[in-house]
């Protein structure tokens, strides 16, 4: 699912900036990505 806002962060300069990353800063950012997706399905039930 595409979003048409526009993002502060390029997704190749995200990309990039994934690689060198060790596992601790990727769980890091897998536990942020899953508490937005939660809040963002919270957002999207209570509308319906």
């Amino acid at each position: 699912m595409m979003s048409s806002k526009q993002t502060i962060l390029d997704r190749e300069l995200f990309t990039q900036a994934l690689r060198p990353m060790g596992e601790e800063d990727l769980l890091y950012l897998n536990r942020m990505m899953v508490e937005r997706l939660n809040q963002l399905a919270q957002a999207n039930s209570s509308r319906a």
